[in-house]
């Protein structure tokens, strides 16, 4: 499924996505129900979580739950094609009957709508999920991975930077290696974001070094080397009066 991958920021970065954090309540989404969430998740879970973000090309052999509705299966079938405008019709005809959604149509639908970047929207059926002791297990072990990762790069999306530092560092600590580097790489990005760059750049160095961040290993080490450079023109500035400019 080429062009759908949720879990790199190339996926997310697009030009005037963070300009504006639209009407969503965003404090509601609790860190005490993300942390007994990620608790929630055994390490054959894990496993599972790692599988699937390498193969999300493969989201049409994923197996049919019980739980599953036809609606579900829609989304999830129009999003693996790729039809932009099937997934937006069912978009279009889901908005008005949310409140009635079964745990596992309302991941897909929250799934579709950050397929179109309706970060927002998106967000918000997140938190619905989120509500409560823990993530529903009706959903499979993948999508409780998902949810946990994209509410807090939708809060990143949307601009909500403290939020989502508060949410990436619960993930950060997480003992399952796909969770925590994923974790600690985007907390090393909001470091580089507020200029930040020896922090950064350390972080950096360590997902550099481990194996397991997988295929965006290779951009964090640019990354380092890139904060590397621009925290020595800001040191090097320091005389110069750069603290105020890179504090501002």
């Amino acid at each position: 499924m080429k062009g759908h991958d949720l879990t790199t920021p190339k996926h997310y970065c697009r030009p005037g996505i963070a300009a504006t954090v639209l009407a969503v309540a965003v404090q509601t989404v609790a860190a005490p129900a993300v942390a007994v969430s990620l608790a929630d998740l055994t390490a054959t879970e894990m496993g599972g979580y790692q599988r699937w973000l390498y193969s999300l090309d493969q989201m049409g052999n994923w197996p049919i739950q019980p739980e599953i509705t036809d609606t579900a299966l829609a989304l999830r079938d129009a999003i693996a094609a790729a039809d932009s405008a099937r997934v937006d019709g069912l978009l279009a005809q889901l908005s008005a009957h949310t409140d009635g959604m079964t745990d596992v149509t309302r991941y897909w639908y929250a799934f579709a709508l950050a397929d179109r970047q309706r970060w927002a929207a998106s967000l918000e059926q997140l938190r619905l999920l989120l509500i409560g002791e823990g993530l529903p297990r009706s959903l499979g072990a993948s999508e409780r991975a998902w949810v946990l990762i994209a509410t807090a790069d939708h809060f990143f999306l949307l601009d909500g930077k403290r939020q989502a530092r508060d949410l990436y560092s619960l993930l950060s600590v997480s003992d399952r290696s796909g969770v925590r580097l994923w974790g600690e790489y985007q907390l090393a990005n909001l470091d580089f974001l507020y200029a930040d760059y020896r922090r950064a750049a350390a972080t950096y160095e360590q997902l550099c070094g481990a194996p397991e961040a997988g295929r965006w290993r290779a951009q964090a080490c640019a990354m380092a080397e890139v904060a590397r450079e621009l925290n020595q023109i800001k040191v090097e500035g320091e005389p110069y009066g750069t603290a105020a400019y890179y504090g501002r």
